[in-house]
């Protein structure tokens, strides 16, 4: 089925995917407000679905399924990323489905790697178990938890795995573990009780806008084995442009209105602080690039003569220095 095949088709409430049905694009079912329960049985080991099959665009990736019924021959996918989390409040599972487990309420894959789905009601702090290796797409978003204690065998965290998560004040990373971690796309966006937050050393790539909007954040320790700070290209109005134009934007931090440092482990090849603003170091291992200033700093802001790069809105809204 590909993208935008049944686009705003608003008197379908209910649908049923076939058990021949292999591919599902983006946006398929987008647009259909009225969508409420999706039945399906797909009879393959393997399906290429795409995220944001039942949203309703690119822009807000607003879902509406509220009910999943996964037959016994339907195998995994990124439940959340297909079917959306803003209004799923039940995913029910054919109980000789070979594909999926259930622990507590929550939906893992088989082998019990792959958290796919959390259900809404739970609340207080809620551990990973530990055989668990990746947390998927927007699975925790706007979940009621307090508190999350996130395995040492994980090595990804999906986009949005956290999204809005509006009483969630501790998190809390089980030390060890081997393997690389990696943060999606605004993975803790919106937190906005979240007073702090302790990475692993393990971590190896902040995603875009992963503490966005973390308004109570007020500090964060960048790990040595960081690599990766991702930057991202937006098209943003600039005064005495024709317009809108294309700008490279750190957002990990943006908007996070209490921060008052950035503190990265002396030992970071790429990544430095200095007197808790980020920096960027070249090739050389040089600091070149003034990458964030955080918004909540105060005083002066000596920047050090090997700087050759004052990042986009690297001092945006400071209102201190």
């Amino acid at each position: 089925v590909e993208t935008e095949a049944f686009y705003s088709c608003t008197k379908l409430t209910e649908v049923t995917l076939p058990a021949n049905l292999k591919t599902l694009k983006a946006y398929a079912f987008g647009g259909i407000v009225n969508l409420k329960t999706v039945y399906a049985n797909c009879d393959r080991s393997t399906l290429d679905f795409e995220d944001y099959a039942f949203h309703n665009s690119a822009d807000t990736h607003y879902g509406y399924v509220e009910r999943l019924v996964l037959g016994k021959n339907m195998a995994v996918v990124d439940i959340n990323g297909v079917f959306g989390s803003n209004k799923l409040v039940s995913v029910e599972v054919d109980p000789e489905n070979q594909y999926y487990a259930s622990l507590d309420g929550v939906l893992f894959d088989k082998a019990m790697l792959n958290l796919v789905y959390f259900p809404g009601g739970i609340t207080g702090t809620y551990t990973i178990p530990g055989t668990v290796t990746s947390i998927g797409t927007r699975v925790f978003q706007s979940k009621e938890i307090s508190g999350i204690v996130i395995g040492k065998n994980i090595t990804s965290i999906g986009d949005q795995a956290f999204n809005s998560c509006k009483n969630l004040v501790s998190v809390t990373f089980e030390a060890g573990g081997e393997s690389e971690l990696i943060f999606g796309t605004e993975v803790f966006f919106g937190c906005s009780a979240l007073p702090s937050i302790e990475l692993p050393e393990r971590l190896a790539v902040l995603g875009d806008g992963a503490f966005k909007n973390c308004s109570l954040l007020t500090s964060v320790y960048i790990p040595k084995n960081v690599s990766s700070i991702v930057e991202t290209e937006v098209k943003e109005y600039v005064s005495g442009e024709s317009g809108y134009v294309p700008i490279l934007r750190t957002r990990v931090f943006e908007n996070c209105n209490s921060l008052v440092e950035i503190v990265v482990d002396p030992e970071n090849k790429n990544y430095a602080s200095v007197d808790g603003v980020l920096y960027g170091r070249n090739e050389k291992g040089v600091i070149s690039k003034l990458m964030v200033c955080p918004r909540n700093k105060g005083g002066v802001v000596d920047i050090a003569d090997t700087v050759t790069e004052i990042a986009n809105k690297a001092f945006y809204y400071n209102k201190g220095v």
